[in-house]
């Protein structure tokens, strides 16, 4: 029910042993079954996500264009490592087991004449990492596992703020900007919400 690694060792039991007939005209060497370890890696079954999106302003639900994110749309995720019985594995923090991991936002279609989208996201430590992306293209990012902290063992968050780039001189019409699925995957495991 927890990650790690488990480790077996398999030997006879003296006094027990399956040749004990032998004990009496057999050295121990030649009468017990050697004994073998073996090391058995458990790791995280799935990530379970929770996400909140909303719109600059949630009254209206409307966010205005902004290049430099004064004024964004805003998705708050929360990513937590589970096993196989839906439990928070505790061992997956920065400390132990926990890894890198790649963050895919999928989108709808942008069908106006913008070229790129812009997002920043904060970490749990409160670093900014400002970037933008084709308006094609998934909202990709890697997310360090030190954000895997131990003051909350198996789950992180990070706040994502998107908009588009403007140009004063190219009025765009207003458009629906909805996020599709979102996908979190280390070297092992993955999880993933649709929307």
């Amino acid at each position: 029910d927890e990650v790690g690694d488990i480790n077996f060792t398999i030997q006879e039991v003296n006094g027990s042993e399956f040749a004990i007939v032998d004990n009496d005209d057999t050295i121990d060497n030649n009468r017990f079954i050697q004994s073998i370890t073996q090391t058995i890696s458990v790791g995280v079954d799935h990530f379970d996500i929770n996400a909140k999106y909303q719109n600059y302003d949630t009254n209206t639900n409307f966010t205005y264009y902004d290049k430099d994110l004064n004024i964004y749309s805003k998705l708050d995720l929360n990513i937590t490592a589970k096993n196989k019985d839906d439990e928070t594995v505790t061992n997956y923090n920065k400390e132990c087991y926990a890894k890198d991991i790649e963050i895919d936002i999928a989108h709808n279609y942008v069908d106006v004449n913008v070229s790129k989208i812009i997002f920043k996201y904060i970490d749990k430590a409160g670093n900014e990492y400002d970037k933008n992306v084709s308006k094609d293209k998934k909202i990709s990012f890697t997310y360090s596992k030190n954000n895997f902290t131990t003051d909350n063992n198996g789950s992180t968050s990070v706040e994502v703020y998107l908009n588009f780039d403007r140009n004063i001189s190219n009025p765009v019409n207003p458009f629906e900007f909805n996020l599709t699925e979102i996908d979190v995957n280390d070297t092992d495991v993955n999880g993933s919400k649709i929307f």
